[in-house]
């Protein structure tokens, strides 16, 4: 009988520790998913305000540019040189400027590595609802 009971137990025992291991695993899930959720929450705005030209990247922190998350880097570095080199960020173009112009440079921003694929696609057929509009 004590072996029975022991056989039980020990797969008791396994039971209960791949379930705490299940557990701790979904733990660390949420607080990955919550350190996401706090890092837009602090970036988000702060990147809407550069591309918005109500912020620059000088009016940052130094603590701040050290410590820009890297999902949030390519459009930092787009404000950036966009404003080093006197050129509207696509989307932001003047209304005045025509869809060639504006196209072209929304083509050079994506052959640069600093507008995604599915950033140019979305821009590239509001540009040209736009046009046609």
């Amino acid at each position: 009988m004590g072996l029975i009971h022991s056989r039980a137990a020990k797969k008791r025992n396994k039971a209960e520790a791949k379930l705490l291991g299940e557990q701790r695993k979904q733990v660390k899930a949420d607080a990955a998913a919550d350190k996401q959720d706090a890092l837009a929450a602090k970036w988000e705005p702060i990147i809407a305000a550069m591309e918005a030209g109500e912020r620059s990247y000088d009016d940052l922190s130094l603590a701040d540019k050290m410590s820009v998350p890297l999902r949030y880097s390519r459009r930092v570095m787009a404000v950036r040189k966009a404003a080093k080199n006197g050129t509207p960020l696509p989307g932001a173009a003047a209304p005045e400027a025509d869809i060639t112009t504006r196209l072209h440079a929304l083509a050079a921003l994506h052959e640069q590595g600093l507008v995604t694929d599915e950033e140019f696609a979305a821009r590239r057929t509001a540009l040209l609802d736009e046009a046609t509009s």
